[in-house]
């Protein structure tokens, strides 16, 4: 569901949307990190098949133990991606339910401008004299108005409030997800791992197109892993 435009927020002292954000790309970006979690995990499932083939040739005790090293690696980065998946998730909730408050709170500073904001009657000849008594209607008028003024004020105090938890969640699960990077795949093998891939993008592209995300992986390794030959392992996969 759309947001009011900024100008709405006037009303408020906002110069824009106090609460931005789309809950819903947020959901989009877990769901997608679930499903990457889920791919992960399946890939963990062919290596340990790979880890236990006897049948890979003359390389197979170093492919063995390269796959076996991966299958530990990847399956931290797996619990990663569902650690971060499911942060987002209720990062997505917490938004959600503090722009749900903010539309409310707009709704009450709305109801309350028009007769906070009433412009005071000019006064008459008979209420320019010290002696002058207001009449009942003035007195209303004027209650009326102290009455709007008060609940603009408090819609204001309630938007601080929803915009300090609003702060206050977004801070709690950024600091989940950054503590998600502690693990044993910091300062590891896993980032030299990761230089090269970034190193021979093209290269993984390539092979990515002509093999499934494991063999790649294994290419990859083998790469890595001197006097091995590519090619018998990419066709051989």
């Amino acid at each position: 569901m759309s947001r009011p435009p900024d100008h709405e927020w006037d009303v408020l002292d906002e110069s824009r949307d106090p609460i931005p954000g789309d809950p819903h790309e947020v959901r989009a970006e877990a769901v997608r990190l679930g499903r990457m979690a889920e791919t992960i995990h399946s890939q963990i499932a062919l290596l340990k098949d790979i880890a236990g083939d006897d049948n890979i040739g003359k390389y197979a005790e170093k492919l063995r133990e390269t796959a076996t090293e991966l299958k530990g690696d990847l399956g931290t980065v797996a619990h990663r991606y569902e650690a971060v998946s499911g942060y987002l998730g209720h990062w997505a909730d917490d938004l959600e339910d503090c722009q749900s408050e903010s539309l409310k709170v707009l709704a009450r500073a709305q109801q309350a401008a028009p007769a906070a904001h009433t412009p005071d009657p000019k006064p008459s000849a008979a209420a320019a004299d010290a002696d002058h008594q207001p009449t009942p209607q003035e007195q209303q008028a004027a209650r009326a108005k102290d009455l709007a003024q008060g609940e603009l004020a408090a819609a204001k105090r309630q938007l601080d409030v929803v915009k300090h938890r609003r702060d206050e969640r977004g801070r709690h699960w950024m600091q989940k997800i950054e503590d998600t990077e502690h693990d044993k795949l910091k300062d590891s093998r896993w980032d030299g791992f990761k230089d090269f891939v970034h190193e021979h993008a093209g290269l993984i592209k390539v092979l990515a197109d002509i093999c499934t995300w494991v063999v790649t992986i294994l290419v990859i390794a083998s790469l890595l892993i001197p006097g091995l030959d590519i090619l018998p392992i990419v066709f051989g996969a």
